[in-house]
């Protein structure tokens, strides 16, 4: 699944069993997008890749960012 947040950011999902959006939908912040899949005995692995213009970044600082500007 991709994602995209405008500002040229795109965020890429995989591993999940079930996906909830539809092609085009925009996605509520902090709703489901989908299910993870469930794994006998073991873990399951979710991939999430993000991008700013097309190239990867870690997101740590970015969603640090994101919440010392979140209001409330």
């Amino acid at each position: 699944m991709l994602i995209a947040h405008g500002e040229r950011y795109h965020v890429t999902v995989a591993g999940l069993s079930r996906i909830d959006a539809a092609l085009g939908q925009t996605p509520l912040a902090g709703g489901p997008v989908g299910r993870m899949a469930e794994r006998d005995g073991t873990n399951a692995i979710l991939y999430l890749e993000m991008r700013r213009n097309g190239v990867p970044f870690d997101p740590p600082p970015w969603l640090a960012a994101l919440e010392r500007e979140a209001p409330g």
